[in-house]
C-alpha cells in the first residue's frame, strides 16, 4: 500500500453559482514514504488547491485519499486537525511568522497546540534551531531577519512535531536566487539524511530537476513527467 494515495480526485469551487471552477479533475498521485516529489504547472492549473488537500487544509468533492492506511476522505472534520498536526508539516511562500514572536516562540507554537511539556519544546526548539543553523537568532524578530533566515524558522517550525511529511508550497518564491538555493538544499537533506517525505510545488525547472520525482499539473489534471532511476 502507497504511503499516499489520492485515487480519482476532483474539486470544484462556486458550485452553485454561474461560474463554477473545477480546479482537479481526476486526479491520481501516488507516493512512498520517503520519496521527494515536484509538481510544476501555471498559475492556476489546480497545484495549490492539490496540497491543500493532501495536507488536510480542504476536502475533495469526491475520489479518495489515503495517508498511511488511515482513509482521510472518511474521518470526521474534528478528527483532521490532530491527525494533520501529527503528520504534516507546512512551509509556505509567505513564512506566515508571527512578528510579535520570537524565532523561538514561532518554532514553539505548534507544540502547545499538541500540549508538549515545556522543558521538551525548550529541548525540540534548540535542536531544530542547530538544524536551521539559526541558533543564535533565536531571541531575534522575523523583522530582523532576512528572508531566507524566516524561511528557515519557518523550516524549523513545520517539523517541530516531528512529521512524517513536509509539504513546501513555492517555498523559495521570496528569496533571491542564493537564499532559494539554501532553502532547497535544507528541504532536500531532510529528505535524503531522515528519510521525511517531501512533496515541493515550484514554478522553477531547476528546482524540480533536482528532485527524485516531477509532476505537472495542467488544467487541473496531474501526470508524471519523469522518475530518477
Amino acid at each position: 500500500m502507497s504511503f499516499i494515495l489520492l485515487s480519482s480526485i476532483s474539486k470544484t469551487f462556486n458550485r452553485e453559482t454561474d461560474n463554477p471552477f473545477q480546479a482537479l479533475s481526476d486526479v491520481h498521485f501516488d507516493v512512498e514514504k520517503g520519496d521527494c516529489v515536484s509538481i510544476m504547472g501555471p498559475s492556476g492549473s489546480g497545484k495549490s488547491t492539490l496540497m491543500n488537500i493532501i495536507g488536510m487544509l480542504d476536502i475533495p468533492d469526491s475520489g479518495s485519499y489515503r495517508l498511511d492506511e488511515h482513509d482521510i476522505t472518511k474521518m470526521r472534520k474534528s478528527e483532521l486537525p490532530y491527525f494533520r498536526r501529527n503528520q504534516i508539516g507546512f512551509v509556505f511562500q509567505t513564512f506566515n511568522l508571527l512578528p510579535r514572536m520570537t524565532v523561538a516562540q514561532n518554532i514553539s507554537m505548534p507544540m502547545m497546540y499538541n500540549q508538549v511539556p515545556r522543558d521538551e519544546r525548550k529541548q525540540r526548539i534548540e535542536a531544530l534551531l542547530e538544524t536551521v543553523k539559526l541558533s543564535k537568532r533565536k531571541d531575534y524578530y522575523p523583522t530582523k531577519l532576512s528572508g531566507g533566515e524566516r524561511q528557515r524558522v519557518a523550516i524549523a517550525r513545520a517539523l517541530v512535531n516531528n512529521p512524517s511529511i513536509i509539504l513546501a508550497d513555492e517555498p523559495t518564491g521570496n528569496l533571491d536566487s542564493k537564499s532559494g538555493q539554501e532553502i532547497i538544499s535544507a528541504l532536500l537533506e531532510l529528505n535524503r539524511a531522515e528519510g521525511r517525505t517531501l512533496i515541493i510545488v515550484t514554478h522553477d525547472p531547476s528546482i524540480a530537476e533536482q528532485t527524485d520525482r516531477r509532476f505537472e499539473m495542467i488544467d487541473g489534471r496531474l501526470k508524471e513527467l519523469s522518475q530518477k532511476t
